[in-house]
């Protein structure tokens, strides 16, 4: 597996040497990514599944998802500074957030949260009006009473795009966070 110290610069990756297609590819704060296509040392990755990154014969993607505990900076998201596992059980209010690689016009964004219960509390959906290289998207619910029921919550995106030949492409990213 290489190793790649680089930022994220647009959709590619620039690594220290030329790296071959389907070789796999691991930096400082992600997860391994098998390289996608490659033009010497600029690579566009495609990741497993433990990175939500799924491909379907195009490079979109649901790349990260995550809960936090205040509206997030999409930078600040990307960074890792809203991946936690446990968050506070009197947060102001509950969010999951959503990167996404490539979405087209027409396609639907979903974000549903589900609580501890088994009960879904939350959901929104997003029709994306134009074709985007990135897509960050939030949405939660503020907190009505003192503390937030304890447990672990379920959050979920959903990607659905319907392509001209009739196809429907849905892409599936999940997340779970515990509040304590």
């Amino acid at each position: 597996m290489w190793e790649c110290q680089a930022w994220l610069s647009s959709l590619t990756y620039t690594c220290r040497s030329a790296i071959a297609v389907g070789s796999l590819i691991r930096f400082w704060d992600r997860a391994p990514l098998t390289v996608k296509r490659s033009v010497g040392r600029v690579v566009i990755p495609c990741g497993p599944p433990t990175c939500h990154g799924f491909c379907y014969g195009s490079e979109s993607a649901i790349y990260a998802i995550g809960f936090a505990a205040k509206p997030p900076a999409a930078r600040a998201a990307r960074a890792g500074r809203h991946n936690d596992r446990a968050l506070p059980r009197n947060a102001p209010v509950l969010v999951l957030w959503v990167d996404a690689f490539w979405v087209y016009r027409g396609d639907k964004l979903t974000l549903t949260i589900t609580g501890p219960d088994g009960e879904r509390f939350h959901r929104y959906s997003n029709e994306i009006k134009a074709n985007k290289a990135r897509q960050f998207l939030f949405s939660g619910r503020k907190k009505k009473s003192l503390f937030w029921p304890a447990g672990e919550y379920r959050g979920e995106a959903v990607l659905i795009r319907k392509r001209a030949d009739g196809k429907t492409v849905t892409l599936v990213a999940r997340q779970t966070v515990t509040l304590k």
